[in-house]
């Protein structure tokens, strides 16, 4: 066997004095020195011959001695140039023949390559014969697409927040509260305020690249107290005057579940508001009839798990 391109040394053994006539095909002998010859092989695979004659200084011709010789192929491949996410790993696999050692770019000797490096990635392979032959691709790195969900912030009552996971291929939203938690795998994400306990948001997106990138917020819960102001307006005089005319609660807007209850003096309900009270009571019954001058009894539920208010309210005519 012989490599393509290769320069082979041949040699033969006779009698002192010896003339040897050398033949080859598929190679150009390039340097003669009479019992042995340099022979250039050519590129293309195959079976060619070499052969030698000898003529002894009596003029004796010997029978012809040959052999043949196999141009072996060897072509080493690490298939084409890749792309990876920065983060993940690259492996370059040599094929193309049976080899008995390897030779890569970093010095490692192994029959693949895997690696987090960019650049030019080649190896040199060496088979049974002993040819050798290189093959290179290229390693290009991309960044996955930024993802920032902003600070760790805090929501208060009924406040809400919108998280956008921007533009992306997928999605995959998990918000854990203590032991518990929930996913989503839309765009946006609504965060809702809760007074029990901390929420931890974390968004893991796959770009239009393939690549995956993750960030994490945390919603911490409201520390603020959530109780009216001092301020219940105990008398309302809705004589159209624009003072007074109307039953003012202070921070009712903060609570948009309470139920406000008014009552006569012979407890029978005079008037009901079911959630966004907008401070507007003036002083009518459910059937919007003035009611008369008189001390009213009310209950304010916030429904967030206090207790109650209650008192008087005089109406004033």
């Amino acid at each position: 066997d012989a490599c393509p391109g290769s320069r082979v040394r041949y040699s033969t053994s006779g009698l002192p004095n010896s003339v040897f006539n050398w033949t080859v095909t598929g190679g150009v002998i390039i340097n003669n020195y009479n019992d042995s010859v340099d022979v250039q092989w050519g590129m293309t695979p195959g079976n060619y011959s070499l052969s030698v004659i000898e003529i002894t200084e009596h003029n004796c011709t010997s029978p012809e001695g040959d052999a043949i010789i196999r141009i072996v192929q060897n072509k080493v491949s690490i298939g084409i140039d890749q792309t990876i996410c920065k983060g993940t790993d690259a492996t370059f696999k040599a094929s193309g023949d049976v080899y008995t050692s390897y030779l890569w770019q970093d010095g490692s000797t192994g029959s693949s390559l895997q690696t987090t490096k960019a650049g030019l990635v080649w190896v040199e392979a060496t088979n049974t014969t002993g040819c050798k032959s290189r093959d290179s691709a290229y390693l290009n790195i991309i960044l996955p697409r930024a993802l920032n969900l902003g600070n760790d912030t805090t929501l208060c009552y009924d406040q809400t927040m919108i998280l956008d996971g921007g533009n992306a291929s997928s999605y995959d939203w998990n918000v854990s509260m203590g032991g518990q938690s929930y996913s989503s795998s839309s765009q946006q994400l609504k965060v809702y305020a809760s007074p029990q306990m901390d929420q931890v948001v974390k968004l893991t997106i796959i770009d239009n690249n393939g690549c995956e990138n993750s960030d994490t917020i945390t919603i911490r819960r409201c520390q603020e107290s959530r109780s009216l102001g001092s301020k219940i307006m105990n008398t309302i005089t809705p004589n159209g005057d624009g003072k007074n005319d109307k039953w003012v609660i202070e921070n009712i807007g903060q609570f948009p579940n309470a139920r406000i209850e008014i009552y006569d003096r012979w407890s029978r309900l005079v008037y009901v508001k079911n959630g966004s009270y907008e401070n507007d009571w003036d002083g009518k019954d459910m059937n919007g009839k003035d009611l008369p001058m008189d001390s009213y009894f009310y209950v304010i539920d916030l429904k967030n798990g206090e207790k109650p208010y209650t008192g008087y309210v005089l109406i004033i005519r």
